[in-house]
Order: C-alpha cells, then structure tokens, then sequence
C-alpha cells in the first residue's frame, strides 16, 4: 500500500483527473470546477510526456525497414498498411486507425516508379487545431502497390483498417520489446529530423500547433546538433520543461 506521505506519479495522478472528469461529464456537470479539472488533466499530461521515462522508445529507420520487410513477406498486408502511413505521415496509431478507405487517394506522378498518396485527416478529435488537412506522400512503386492491393479489398465509406493498437504494438515488439504503438510517431518525427527535414516541415507532419509542442517529442540534443538551434532551442527546452 502507497505511503500516504509519498505523492503520486503524475501518470497515476492523469489517470485519476481523467476518470473522475468523464465521471463529472457523463453526469452532465459542465461547471466551473468540471473545466478546472479538464485543465488539470490536460495539464499532468503534458508535463508527464517530459519525463523520458514516460516516453515512447523512438522507432528507427532501421528497425522500421526490417519490420516492413517482415511484414510483406509474410503477407501481413494490414499491418503493413499500418505502419507504412503511420511512419510515412507521422501519425499517431489511432490517427491512421480511425481513416475511411475513401481518406486514402492514389495518383500516378510522371516520374517512372513514383505515386502521389494522399491521406486525408480531416476532422480527426486529436487535431483541436484543425491543423493536419490533408497530407500528400511520394510513395514507391512497391510501397503503393501494397497500399493498392488493400484499398481494392476496402469499400470507399468502410474503415481503412480492421486492426487494433494491440495488433501493431506487438508487431513492433517483434523487433524490440520496448517499442510501442507512438513509438512509430516519435521515430519518424526524429528521422525527419536527422534528415535535415526543415523544423516547419516536421511541425505541419506532427499535427502540432507550434515548435515548441513539437520539440517535447524530439530529444533537444538532435534538434540543436542537426537543426543548428543553439541558445534558442536551449531556452525552447527550459521554458516546456517547466
């Protein structure tokens, strides 16, 4: 039993403002202090995603190329789906889990082996900011006809996928047991950067409203040894660790 003289984590301390908010809510209390603690919950979160600890082991290039090779040899053509728009777009698992097959539109480009893909996040819960829209993808001549193969088999109003976060964490897990389903978010925004994509660029693929709600998923010395952000991104990172 806990030691009441000993505070709670603050992942404990989320999960408790969380359930009684959707008790308060369900209940239809839409006071005051219903919308405090909304803020405190929203408030824990943030501040609990600093803690390295609490974060998602980056996917790497690497691990992600062996994992769609696995994947597409066994014949898992979901799974590969997936992963391939998750890391490709830089989205939250449930971000890609949650597309129709008419979100997801293909068009040959007039490069030899070269497909425009699109994929529409409109109206997603997880974009407050309406930020995302619609992402378009150069995808290769494999990677599209995969994605193909499994649009042909998807009526346009059907869900994309018919697979949970569990099916895709323990894909991931196959190749290392501490990677999770946003570990796939956190290592394509991290490669992203590593490649020298511009920090503008990285922020519109995270669905971020800022740099600085971006930059507490990246760990601040990448950022500032690949993006060159010195004194200002040391002053980014001290003000979002507060």
């Amino acid at each position: 039993m806990r030691d009441p003289q000993d505070p709670i984590s603050i992942q404990t301390a989320f999960q408790y403002s969380k359930r009684l908010s959707s008790i308060l809510y369900k209940e239809g209390n839409t006071n005051l202090d219903f919308a405090l603690l909304r803020m405190h919950r929203r408030a824990l979160k943030r501040r609990g995603a600093l803690i390295p600890q609490h974060q998602a082991l980056p996917l790497t290039r690497e691990h992600y190329l062996l994992l769609m090779k696995i994947l597409r040899d066994e014949g898992s053509l979901q799974l590969y789906v997936a992963i391939l728009l998750a890391w490709r777009t830089a989205s939250r698992v449930d971000e890609i889990l949650t597309r129709k097959a008419e979100d997801v539109t293909i068009a040959q480009l007039p490069e030899p082996n070269q497909w425009l893909v699109t994929v529409d996040f409109h109206g997603h819960k997880g974009d407050p900011f309406h930020l995302s829209g619609s992402l378009p993808l150069i995808l290769s001549e494999r990677e599209t006809s995969m994605l193909q193969s499994h649009l042909n088999s998807r009526r346009p109003k059907q869900p994309l996928l018919n697979i949970t976060y569990e099916h895709i964490t323990a894909a991931l897990k196959r190749i290392n047991p501490e990677y999770t389903g946003h570990s796939i978010k956190r290592g394509s925004l991290l490669d992203m950067i590593v490649t020298d994509v511009p920090l503008e660029v990285v922020r519109i693929f995270a669905k971020h409203e800022t740099v600085k709600q971006l930059l507490t998923y990246l760990p601040s010395e990448e950022v500032m040894k690949k993006v060159g952000l010195g004194q200002w991104a040391e002053e980014m990172y001290r003000h979002v660790a507060l």
